[in-house]
C-alpha cells in the first residue's frame, strides 16, 4: 500500500522520510490540503514522471470527474487519519 502523509508530517520528519524511502524503495505521497502534491521516490527508481502523472490524473483516458476527485480526497483523508492514529499509538 502506498504511504500517504501530509506536508506538515513530511516537513517535521524529512530526514527520516528520505532515509525510509531510500531504504525501502517505496514511494511516499505528500499531500497538501488533502490533495496529492508530490511523490517522494528513490533516486534509483525509473518512474516515467509524465506517465505517472497521467495515471494519477486520468481514468480510462478521461480527466477525472469532480465526483472522482471527491472520492480520491476522501480516501486520502482516511489514510491520513489512519497514519495519524498509528503515529499516536
Amino acid at each position: 500500500m502506498l504511504q500517504i502523509i501530509n506536508i506538515s508530517q513530511a516537513r517535521s520528519n524529512l530526514s527520516a522520510l528520505v532515509q525510509q524511502v531510500a531504504r525501502t524503495k517505496k514511494p511516499v505521497v505528500i499531500v497538501q490540503d488533502s490533495i496529492p502534491s508530490v511523490v517522494l521516490y528513490p533516486y534509483t527508481d525509473t518512474i516515467d514522471q509524465s506517465t505517472y502523472a497521467e495515471k494519477l490524473l486520468t481514468i480510462t483516458g478521461n480527466w477525472i470527474s469532480l465526483k472522482e476527485q471527491k472520492q480520491i480526497k476522501a480516501e486520502v483523508e482516511n489514510r491520513l487519519k489512519k497514519n495519524d492514529e498509528k503515529l499516536s499509538s
